[in-house]
């Protein structure tokens, strides 16, 4: 999986694009890549993701949502295609949600963005019966092209045969680098 990625991120790069980040978020279990990319003509964007958790195995992710934005708020709507392995189980999902991100008007440093992601068992396969991703965090804007954030996030997997997985659901120190 972890080479799927990397060939999907390379073909991302490789797109013309308008403006691209890459996600970074650490725990002491956990570590998660994003990158995303919005094209050039409209509102699209793609991402890719991946995440490492020591003890539950890997997770990786492919999306696709619009967003749109005003002078203080951004959200999105959208899907992403999920996969996950470990020693003893592997699935994948479809899952649909979004984001939404608001920067406080008196402090306009600092903004607070949220993530939610939820695949029933009719889109969930292999292991998988579900597929739910919620995460909440507090940015801080270092400099034009660098936020940093503190936050929490859960990423659970119901599984067919064994009950619920929960790959990741540390509190995280996170840091983002945004390219423009």
């Amino acid at each position: 999986i972890i080479s799927f990625i990397l060939s999907l991120t390379t073909l991302l790069i490789c797109n013309s694009a308008r403006s691209e980040s890459l996600d970074t978020s650490l725990s002491n279990d956990s570590l998660r890549l994003q990158y995303t990319s919005s094209l050039q003509s409209n509102d699209l964007n793609i991402s890719a993701d991946f995440l490492h958790h020591e003890d539950d195995g890997d997770l990786g992710g492919i999306g696709l949502f619009v967003s749109g934005s005003s002078s203080l708020r951004k959200s999105g709507v959208g899907g992403k295609f999920i996969y996950f392995n470990s020693e003893s189980i592997d699935g994948a999902a479809l899952a649909l949600g979004g984001f939404f991100r608001h920067t406080l008007s008196a402090a306009n440093l600092i903004s607070i963005r949220g993530d939610l992601y939820y695949a029933p068992g009719v889109v969930a396969f292999n292991d998988a019966d579900r597929y739910f991703e919620i995460s909440l965090r507090i940015e801080y804007k270092l400099m034009d092209r660098a936020d940093i954030f503190v936050g929490a996030r859960k990423v659970e997997i119901g599984l067919d045969k064994a009950g619920d997985a929960d790959v990741d659901k540390d509190i995280c120190s996170i840091h983002e680098l945004v390219f423009n």
